[in-house]
């Protein structure tokens, strides 16, 4: 059996039937209201097929979902939002797992050692004494 995935979900809404799509990831695009500062705000909020399910407006609005197939579904059917059938449930969690992202576990980084490198015994040609031998037993006549 493939998993169904649901292309929108319709429901009625002050006397008309609203339809909402799946974006890419599966979610559902809605437009949210707020106050901020007194002036009323507009946001856009992204919900699970479970989520919108469970928001009230639409639970009680006749929701109903068209499948990729082509098929429609009610999703309550005789229009009584207290009881999910397990057939629409079903097909709710499938389009939600479908495009879950999958877990990935976090490989830690390696880290790289510093490797030690040791200076070399390089004299530098411009720090020079004034005399390449200082010894005080030789004298410039190159006697002792």
């Amino acid at each position: 059996m493939s998993k169904k995935k649901i292309l929108h979900i319709s429901f009625i809404k002050e006397g008309q039937r609203l339809s909402v799509k799946a974006n890419k990831t599966g979610k559902f695009k809605f437009i949210t209201s707020y106050m901020q500062d007194g002036r009323p705000k507009m946001k856009y909020k992204y919900l699970t097929a479970k989520e919108v399910m469970e928001n009230d407006e639409i639970k009680n609005g006749d929701p109903v979902m068209t499948l990729d197939n082509g098929e429609k579904i009610r999703v309550f059917p005789g229009g009584d939002p207290s009881y999910l059938p397990a057939m629409s449930d079903g097909i709710i969690q499938n389009h939600d797992s479908a495009h879950e992202k999958p877990i990935v576990p976090e490989y830690k980084k390696k880290v790289q050692k510093k490797k030690y490198v040791a200076k070399k015994d390089i004299k530098d040609p411009a720090d020079t004494d004034e005399y390449d031998y200082d010894f005080g037993w030789l004298s410039d006549d190159g006697g002792f």
